[in-house]
């Protein structure tokens, strides 16, 4: 899903250009073309230090060339001189992001550039901290993602279930729930015949303290990647 974005977005840039748009490093970026990001930059030097919006969070140009796997692009950046301890808008440097990722070989260029290890995050207590979340939490829906969502809610439907709800884009069907009594099932779609990935969705009004919550458990299955 993420390489058809990824193509999509490059296909756009160049539809842009060619209608006369004029490239920013992230379009440069998208589109691969490293003669073109060494310009703009040399150019114009605070273009390495420009921003991507909230709904991309805040990515600076490390971040997006190593979201799209484009090592040969976070090299240049780095020859360029884009900051190495710039944060997006999580607060998470290049390094930060690519240790929570598992990427190896972004986390072995940014450190050999420089890049410092990132803070620790504190797990003391993280379990007492959790309990104390409880009560904001009213309910936990599990969602599992298949590869025909219309077909699954169906089938639920034939033994018993009630379907909750479905949506719809260009008539396929990419979500749904259903229910049994008070328990609730989501299906999401792209999954792949075989494979089912599960995920829970928790209903709170405390979102953002359940992030940072969570983001110690992130840390600790990364642990490993942390050591140099």
């Amino acid at each position: 899903m993420r390489l058809a974005v990824h193509e999509a977005a490059t296909r756009m840039c160049w539809l842009l250009v060619q209608r006369s748009a004029r490239h920013h490093i992230f379009s440069a970026i998208s589109v691969g073309d490293l003669d073109l990001i060494r310009k703009l930059a040399e150019e114009n030097p605070e273009a390495l230090d420009r921003r991507m919006s909230c709904f991309e969070q805040g990515q600076t140009p490390l971040h997006f060339a190593m979201s799209r796997k484009r090592y040969d692009i976070l090299d240049l950046l780095i020859e360029l001189g884009a900051e190495l301890e710039a944060e997006d808008k999580n607060g998470r440097t290049a390094l930060a992001v690519a240790m929570l990722e598992g990427d190896r070989e972004a986390m072995s260029r940014l450190h050999a550039a420089g890049a410092k290890q990132p803070k620790p995050i504190d797990t003391s207590n993280f379990t007492a901290k959790m309990a104390k979340m409880a009560d904001s939490t009213t309910k936990v829906v599990p969602m599992i993602t298949v590869p025909d969502v219309a077909r699954t809610l169906d089938w639920y439907a034939s033994i018993g279930f009630k379907e909750v709800g479905r949506y719809e884009d260009d008539g396929l069907v990419n979500w749904g729930m259903v229910s049994l009594g008070k328990a609730e099932l989501m299906r999401n779609m792209h999954g792949k015949p075989g494979q089912h990935d599960v995920s829970l969705w928790l209903y709170t009004d405390q979102v953002d303290n359940f992030y940072q919550l969570l983001k110690i458990p992130a840390a600790r299955s990364r642990a490993s990647y942390a050591c140099w």
